[in-house]
């Protein structure tokens, strides 16, 4: 559900409530005939399960129940938990209970979904926060952590490790391999030091900045207002990045534990509403931070203006992990700015717990990974049918005795959304869609296709261009912008409605660009999801002013046999990004959005209208489901051909596909070719592209019309 230029014109946009790609990049995929290794090292060893599942909308919500003493209470049954979503009871569909000893203890799945899920252990990000962490724990943090990756880190466990100095660098991303994060752990950032020689350093610079050798986030030179503006530079920086830290982390199904080291620090009034925006973010994302204070027995004991006095750091259960140090720091010169704690809140308010007032880290890290190895994952299904975008609140209670449940307090439902109901744009929008012929005063064209989700589900990605030189924007605020309403609908042969999208997308620019922007393309992204059927898709989009547009298409999505070699569409690709770096190495299944255009840490964008530059390779990317064997038995082989509108044919030598798939489950894989048409004059063609399975002998034929410019 977002709206970008076409060609990077300087146009700001609401966030988008699809994941968004940090970094855009150009994927030289090989060429159809490449026999090199580049693909093979791209392929991720992967043996999950098949993706072709039942469609049974599940939400999932981890709860971890501890009795009095913080010890975990096991055993439990579904019958034992009531769940409510809105204020109202759900039935929970599934239930599983994981424990440290086992991963996956027992399961509850309903008739009709998908029990053959591999169990699945905690999902932990190690950060260092080296902003604030000062010369002499610098070692102890990475000891510590390394510590509880030994002790705590299991086969089944997902960890990432990151340095937080400035800006995030994910020193490894999501892994289940122990050694790479040990590895990471005291890998440093963006350098090659040991970390003796980074301690130098940092030393150095502490005594060049402050001329002093005391610590703490306030100590220093006289000059107190300058140490403070760095401060509060400092807390504002950090809590900027950790909310956009919970926005990639919430793409991540289930409970995510950050493990944060630092060094208590504070935050002026001005950054209040930062903290309470990473502590929201983080909520809406199942994000808890786990925050540990690296100063030991100097941290602060909690002489701070606003805030009780004593330890705060607590079992599960609410009992003291720590004894009061009687120490602590003097804030009473900068009473006038309202100094407050960071680290404490955000622990709390997210539902992790803050270690400090000790030096013994990992005693408190062991009691803290009880509480993350061991809970139970309840499964419903929204009281909505349909998407609305909007936070649900949700409410667990139990009929276990003397117990204490922790879980997150609601979710956002992530799916297409039809924000307009009930509106006048929409109404407007569904008599456009109805009219004929198509409109054109705002012109634009769209592409669909169709993946699927399971043998009775498909996902319909519609990716939509329209010419912005056609928008109307006014000055708002000193600046140019203007609302754009959009719809898209599916409508069966019966005429009847069977998936609708439909929201307003904001345009923000600044007046210098307006000429830039006019030359532009507006690209705008959704999806559908649509049994197999017969169907015509309808566009329609409005602008401010009333300008109109629409265009329709038909899309047959066939129905699926298991006995048969399965394709999606077969789509062009505009464009082939880097997905955010820490999000590289999971797998669909793990991810919030099963968007079959992402894999193997990158994300396709596909074309609008299928039109290529002549003498340009075309890329192209299809799935297939319903493979023979193993990874080591799909020898596929494809034969390509370009057909004129004369019918004359333009073939390429057969070639195998075995450097140019990505397994993306048990028995389905995504083909991404470069291929080469550079005797293609300008015109329309249809590219055709046949696949052929050498272990069943079983064929598929995909299709699709190309225009060369």
């Amino acid at each position: 559900m977002n709206i970008v230029s076409g060609e990077r014109a300087q146009v700001r946009i609401r966030r988008s409530r699809v994941p968004v790609l940090l970094a855009a990049i150009s994927l030289a995929l090989l060429p159809y005939s490449s026999r090199g290794t580049a693909a093979a090292q791209s392929k991720p060893a992967d043996n999950s399960r098949v993706n072709l599942r039942v469609d049974v909308n599940l939400v999932t919500l981890e709860v971890i129940v501890v009795d009095k003493k913080g010890d975990p209470i096991r055993n439990l049954k579904k019958e034992d938990f009531h769940l409510f979503e809105d204020g109202k009871e759900q039935d929970i569909l599934s239930f599983e209970e994981v424990t440290e000893s086992t991963g996956l203890h027992s399961r509850e799945f309903p008739a009709n979904a998908d029990g053959g899920a591999p169990g699945r252990g905690k999902i932990v990000m190690i950060l260092f926060d080296d902003s604030h962490v000062s010369v002499g724990e610098f070692k102890a943090t990475r000891d510590s952590a390394e510590k509880y990756v030994r002790d705590h880190m299991k086969p089944s466990d997902l960890f990432a490790v990151g340095s937080y100095n400035v800006s995030l660098t994910m020193l490894q991303n999501f892994t289940r391999d122990q050694a790479k994060v040990l590895d990471a752990i005291h890998k440093l950032t963006g350098s090659a030091e040991s970390p003796e020689a980074v301690i130098a350093s940092k030393s150095s610079a502490a005594s060049r900045d402050s001329g002093s050798t005391r610590r703490g986030p306030i100590d220093g030179p006289p000059n107190t207002l300058s140490l403070y503006q760095s401060l509060t530079y400092k807390s504002g920086s950090l809590l900027v990045t950790l909310d956009a830290l919970n926005e990639s982390l919430a793409q991540i199904k289930g409970r995510k534990a950050v493990l944060l080291y630092s060094e208590e620090f504070s935050a002026s009034v001005n950054f209040h509403n930062e903290l309470m925006k990473t502590v929201n973010s983080a909520r809406k994302a199942d994000v808890a931070f786990y925050t540990v204070d690296a100063r030991g027995l100097d941290s602060l004991d909690g002489a701070v203006p606003g805030q009780p006095t004593g330890p705060v750091a607590r079992t599960a259960g609410g009992n003291p992990m720590t004894r009061p140090s009687g120490g602590g720091i003097d804030y009473a010169q900068f009473d006038r700015q309202s100094v407050d704690s960071v680290l404490r809140p955000l622990a709390k308010e997210t539902g992790g717990i803050p270690v400090y007032n000790s030096s013994n880290f990992n005693q408190f890290l062991d009691e803290i990974d009880k509480e993350l190895s061991n809970y139970y994952m309840l499964g419903f299904q929204p009281a909505s049918p349909r998407h609305d975008g909007k936070f649900h609140r949700l409410e667990v209670k139990t009929d276990a005795k003397a117990s204490l449940l922790k879980h997150r307090n609601g979710y956002v439902d992530r799916g297409p959304t039809d924000e307009l109901v009930g509106t006048k744009e929409e109404r407007s929008l569904v008599t456009v869609m109805d009219s004929k012929p198509a409109t054109t005063q705002l012109p634009l064209t769209f592409r669909c296709a169709y993946f699927y989700d399971s043998p009775g589900l498909a996902r319909i990605p519609v990716s939509v261009k329209i010419a912005a030189s056609a928008v109307e924007i006014r000055k708002k605020g000193g600046q140019l912008g203007g609302d754009l309403h959009i719809m898209g609908a599916a409508y069966a042969e019966d005429g009847s409605v069977s998936a609708r999208f439909s929201e307003t997308q904001h345009i923000s620019l600044d007046k210098s660009a307006e000429a830039d922007f006019r030359k532009r393309n507006l690209i705008y992204r959704n999806y559908l999801k649509l049994r197999p059927g017969k169907y015509e898709l309808r566009l329609a989009v409005e602008d401010e002013q009333g300008k109109i547009g629409s265009a329709s298409q038909s899309l047959i999505v066939p129905a699926v046999s298991q006995n048969d070699l399965v394709a999606s569409s077969l789509i062009v690709a505009e464009q082939v990004s880097r997905s955010p770096e820490l999000l590289q190495n999971l797998q669909a299944t793990l991810l919030e959005e099963s968007d079959p255009l992402i894999f193997a840490g990158l994300q396709v964008s596909q074309s609008s209208d299928n039109q290529v530059p002549v003498n340009s390779p075309v890329q192209v990317f299809f799935k297939l489901y319903n493979l023979s064997g193993g990874p080591d038995q799909w020898k596929l082989v494809a034969n390509v051909r370009l057909v004129n509108e004369k019918g004359e044919a333009q073939a390429l030598p057969p070639f195998p596909l075995d450097q140019n798939l990505f397994s993306t489950g048990k028995s389905e894989i995504i083909v991404g070719l470069n291929l080469p048409f550079d005797k293609a004059a300008a015109g329309r063609y249809k590219l055709v592209i046949d696949t052929r399975e050498a272990a069943s002998n079983r064929s598929v034929t995909l299709e699709t019309d190309l225009t060369f410019r």
